[in-house]
């Protein structure tokens, strides 16, 4: 593994030590860590959570996440969290706009901070495919704002 994603709330300090989440993770095997380099943004649009589903929404729609079978049907009987479960307990909080928090959202936040670290820029733009190309003569130029007098 190159590096991993994480939440930006790793980067807190410890009350009674003094240290992130993200030092000790980083830190080599023989130093108590493990070595990986771990990537975040704390960048407020990036992190915003409603944005952050919307482009999660359309990573899945797009196929860059897929689940298979198996992983599916053994969520079902996991003891514990699993992706089913999340994806099936998800929904928002009829008080704020947030998800509601219940403990089991925790898979689909990985996948949020993957998503918005690795595909944000891919899934901005909305695609567009024309339905048939006009001819060079056919197309239309759209003037936009007021038109100068000479």
């Amino acid at each position: 593994m190159d590096s991993g994603i994480a939440d930006k709330a790793g980067t807190a300090r410890n009350d009674q030590t003094g240290r992130t989440a993200f030092r000790e993770i980083m830190k080599a095997p023989d130093h108590g860590g493990i070595g990986l380099p771990l990537r975040y943004t704390t960048d407020p649009v990036l992190t915003n959570v409603l944005n952050g589903v919307q482009k999660l929404k359309r990573a899945f729609a797009r196929r860059k996440y897929l689940c298979t079978r198996e992983v599916w049907t053994r969520g079902e009987r996991a003891v514990g969290n699993s992706f089913r479960k999340a994806i099936l307990s998800y929904g928002w909080s009829p008080t704020k706009d947030e998800p509601k928090k219940d403990g089991r959202e925790d898979p689909l936040d990985a996948l949020r901070y993957d998503c918005i670290i690795h595909y944000w820029s891919d899934l901005s733009t909305p695609s567009y495919s024309p339905k048939s190309r006009a001819k060079k003569s056919e197309r239309r130029t759209r003037r936009i704002g007021r038109k100068e007098s000479f």
